[in-house]
């Protein structure tokens, strides 16, 4: 099911898609305007980095079950920090580089609705791995193996090599490995303590929501909303059992302190693996 990804296709699938995703000017992953919206924590601590080979029986399994993935993601940040990339880009030009998402996704899902939300979210992730980077290099990008449900089989991180930044979430599915989540400036994302997938989505300075997530082992409905807040046009809503109600803003703000958005405190904990 999985085959390799070919970097020479769309790096964004239509001119649309890139005023929606490389064009929007960001502040601390957040839209312009949304000032307001507190950041992911502090970015100033050290990361602790280590070569795939010191891994454990536990992360050596894992590595083969998405060593395939993996060798995706080496050559798309390859490309990605490639001159050939910064020289088309410089010149308004968007070379091209195929992500064929069908490929992490399980048969059941690619002609659905998450498909789609997942196509768009994966585009614009690969066009804005860099957006919030200081001279990136192949040693700014890893990945982290992470049982997120407790069920004893690790799911595979792809992240940023300081743990700030998390790009994508992949789990393993009847022996394949899948895309669950991608993540880009205004649709970004956290992990909690307790494996949850906390994301912020920003359209805009009085438009923005909230979501904490489980991760499920349901091919077809993998993540499993936990709770959802935030605003619409000013509008304050808390979907806490399955129906959004308004809530005053005073609410949101006591839910919001409830649910800091920022990685959990166990989460540098995790050991950190650089690309091959």
């Amino acid at each position: 099911m999985k085959k390799v990804i070919v970097l020479i296709a769309a790096l964004l699938m239509t001119a649309a898609l890139l005023a929606g995703c490389g064009f929007v000017v960001v502040k601390n992953g957040y839209g312009e305007n949304s000032a307001d919206i507190p950041p992911k924590g502090d970015t100033t601590e050290e990361s602790s980095q280590t070569s795939h080979e010191s891994t454990g029986t536990a992360d050596g399994e894992a590595y083969e079950e998405y060593e395939e993935i993996l060798e995706d993601y080496g050559r798309i940040v390859d490309f990605r920090l490639s001159s050939s990339y910064k020289d088309d880009t410089d010149n308004g030009k968007y070379p091209d580089l195929e992500s064929d998402l069908e490929d992490y996704m399980s048969d059941e899902d690619i002609h659905g609705v998450r498909e789609a939300k997942l196509q768009y979210r994966w585009s614009c992730m690969l066009a804005d791995m860099t957006a919030d980077m200081k001279n990136p290099s192949r040693d700014s990008f890893g990945y982290i193996f992470k049982d997120l449900d407790g069920d004893g089989t690790q799911e595979l991180l792809w992240v940023s090599s300081d743990y700030n930044t998390v790009f994508a979430v992949f789990a393993v599915y009847d022996g394949d490995a899948e895309l669950i989540d991608a993540y880009w400036p205004r649709y970004s994302g956290v992990v909690t303590d307790g494996g949850e997938l906390y994301t912020l989505s920003s359209s805009g300075a009085d438009t923005f929501e909230y979501a904490v997530s489980r991760l499920d082992k349901d091919k077809e409905n993998p993540l499993k909303s936990a709770k959802r807040f935030g605003c619409q046009s000013g509008q304050y809503y808390a979907d806490i059992d399955g129906t959004a109600v308004s809530i005053s803003e005073e609410d949101f703000q006591k839910l919001l302190s409830e649910n800091p958005f920022e990685f959990g405190q166990s989460w540098k904990e995790n050991k950190m693996y650089l690309l091959k």
